[in-house]
């Protein structure tokens, strides 16, 4: 859900400018790459813990496939790597982004339903982000 967010947040610095949005999109994005993403860097946790001692006991590990959420996590690593000045960090997001997108390629993205708004609502973007300043 917090791809929802991140949009408006961009939407919002465009705008405003406001200083915060830069910093709180890259510090998500890092906390997203050490904690929010299934070991082999696939797909996402369905939900985030944080917390939990054993990673392979998390919720998420048994709820089924998230790769089709995998546009949305890539469009929030998008963002990140248009606000991310240092070229190294750019580099591990888009390494990133590759990897997700490359798990989702074999999707049906129109089963379930909803699934094409989890891998288009904010896709077509995507590319902007990423493309040199």
């Amino acid at each position: 859900m917090v791809a929802i967010l991140v949009d408006p947040m961009f939407h919002y610095w465009t705008l405003t400018g406001d200083a915060r949005i830069p910093e709180m999109v890259v510090k998500w994005c890092d906390f997203l790459e050490r904690h929010g993403l299934q070991p082999d860097g696939r797909s996402a946790y369905y939900v985030i813990n944080c917390s939990a001692r054993d990673s392979g006991g998390l919720p998420s590990r048994v709820q089924g496939d998230m790769t089709r959420h995998n546009t949305e996590m890539s469009y929030q690593f998008a963002v990140g790597i248009y606000f991310t000045p240092e070229a190294a960090g750019r580099q591990v997001y888009q390494e990133r982004i590759q990897k997700l997108f490359a798990a989702v390629q074999d999707k049906d993205l129109n089963q379930t339903a909803r699934a094409f708004n989890w891998a288009f609502q904010a896709n077509s973007s995507t590319s902007c982000y990423t493309s040199e300043k």
